[in-house]
Formats: structure tokens, C-alpha cells, sequence
């Protein structure tokens, strides 16, 4: 969904640069619901002559969204520039898009704009129908593959089995979550409640057989792009502000894998500094 690149016979904010000094910056945040994704929408932007046309009904805010993997479209109209969207989570997966406009609710014969380009400043008003759009505010989208809430959580992209036929570990990307393949030996070492059970231990899987995996991960992540678990880990780098200075390279992955854990050595050694004093008192 990319309007970017359209030609219109009447100037759109935000196409181009047929008006100038718009100065938008539309924003969404999404909360997860039970059976939905609310997206809380922020429509920022400068242009008395669009904003005029909302106060008096000529015009109107349109939020869309349209997932291509199971065809759900839907749009809804609203006339604050702050409102909230809903999507069910049944109806989409994957990738979803959206955009939200301004568009004429009624013909407008002569229609301008004091701040469009000196090309449409020469050609005059313009004729605009029902239902074309005036601006386009926003264009991006979501991940509904991904639960927002559980980012940092170690068991949304990891999952451990015990059937690996191999005598050592073995760490299998082509699944939506990443697999941790123990031999069934290793495995039921692992899966042993007092072990897998007890939190004192969980730092020193994650500082060892999570954060290698991980590592392996960052690697593969570029060939891997439809998995949730890449999806996942691509959103934080892209979103947290820890991670944007940088590079997403050989050189970073083990600092990468670190951070996204939380710093798991540290968490270690205090575990295992806690098991100690534990034994000692006994």
C-alpha cells in the first residue's frame, strides 16, 4: 500500500510535494486485546485548509487496514484527528498495512489550498468528488504474528525438544519460534523439574544454550525474514532505542544477543554467586 508514488489532479498533503510545509507526524501505538489490536491514532500535521474542511464535515479522517495473507480489509471514518482503530485478531496474519487519509465527504467544485506548490497555485481550484483524498498521514503497519507485550520473554521465539537423533545440540531456524534440538539423554536432564523448574537456574540457560542459539539466529535472520521469531527480534532492533546505534553485523551479534537477553552473564554469575551462598548455609 504506497500512494507515494500516485499522480493526483488536485494537490494532496503528503504526496510529493504538491503541498508544502506539512510538517506531519502521524502516530500509532497498538495495544493487544484478547480477540483485538487497538491501534490509538495520532494525526499531527499542519494545514489550515485541510483541518477547516474536517471542522465543517467537507472532509474526514479514513483509517485502513489490509492484510494480503488472509485478505481482510477493513476502513472506518472518523472526524477527530485523534481516534482508535480496531482490528480483530482472527481476521489477520502476518503483515498488516495501514494508512490513514483525509478525504472529501462531499464534491467540492473549488477546491485550493493556500499552501500547495506553484504549479497548482497557477492551474487554480479544482474540482474534487466525494470520497478523494486530500492527505495521506500515515502509511505503515504491524506484525500480527508478533505479541507486542511478551517482547523481552525468552519462550515467545524459543522452544526446547528432545528428540534430536545427534549426541550434541542442534538449533533449527525454519520453524516460528527457534528449536533448541536436545538428544533425548540431554533432554531429560533438562526437562528434570528441580532443574528446569528452579529460577535460580534459568540465567545460566540463557547465558549458554539460549545466547549461542541466539547468536546463530542474528546470522540467519536476514534468510529467515517470514519466521516470527525473526519478525520478533527485527522489531525490537528496529524500536528499542538501545539498539539503534548499532550495526546489525558479525562484529555485534554477540553484543546484539546480550542486550536482547538483558545481559545474561551478569544474571548468571549473580545466580550462581546465589546457588554458592545457598549451599553454604545449609
Amino acid at each position: 500500500m504506497n500512494l507515494a508514488k500516485g499522480a493526483y489532479p488536485h494537490p494532496v498533503l503528503g504526496i510529493g510535494e504538491s503541498i508544502l510545509d506539512h510538517n506531519i507526524n502521524t502516530r500509532h501505538s497498538l495495544v493487544e486485546e484478547e480477540n483485538s489490536y487497538e491501534l490509538k491514532i495520532e494525526c499531527n500535521y499542519e494545514n489550515d485548509d485541510i483541518k477547516s474542511l474536517v471542522e465543517t464535515g467537507k472532509a474526514a479522517y479514513l483509517c485502513e487496514a489490509t492484510c494480503s495473507a488472509t485478505l481482510y480489509r477493513k476502513a472506518t471514518v472518523y472526524n477527530s484527528p485523534f481516534f482508535t482503530f480496531i482490528v480483530d485478531r482472527k481476521e489477520v496474519r502476518g503483515h498488516v498495512d495501514l494508512l490513514v487519509k483525509v478525504i472529501a465527504t462531499v464534491d467540492i467544485e473549488k477546491y485550493t489550498n493556500s499552501k500547495a506548490s506553484p504549479l497548482f497555485q497557477y492551474m487554480g481550484p479544482c474540482y474534487v468528488q466525494k470520497g478523494d483524498i486530500l492527505a495521506v498521514l500515515y502509511e505503515d503497519g504491524f506484525e500480527a504474528d508478533i505479541q507486542y507485550e511478551k517482547l523481552k520473554a525468552v519462550s515467545q521465539i524459543f522452544v526446547v525438544t528432545g528428540d534430536y537423533s545427534g549426541n550434541t545440540i542442534n538449533v533449527d531456524l525454519s520453524r516460528d519460534k527457534i528449536e533448541v534440538q536436545m538428544p533425548a539423554s540431554m533432554y531429560s536432564l533438562f526437562a528434570d523439574p528441580s532443574i528446569n523448574r528452579n529460577p535460580l537456574y534459568a540465567p545460566l540457560f540463557h547465558a549458554s544454550i539460549v545466547q549461542n542459539a541466539l547468536v546463530k539466529a542474528l546470522r540467519e535472520m536476514d534468510n529467515n525474514r517470514d519466521k516470527v521469531w525473526a519478525k520478533t527480534i527485527r522489531h525490537r532492533l528496529e524500536t528499542e532505542e538501545e539498539f539503534k546505534s548499532i550495526p546489525i553485523d558479525e562484529d555485534n551479534y554477540s553484543k546484539i544477543s546480550q542486550l536482547l537477553l538483558n545481559n545474561p552473564y551478569d544474571s548468571m554469575l549473580k545466580a550462581i554467586k546465589k546457588i554458592d551462598d545457598d549451599s553454604r548455609n545449609r
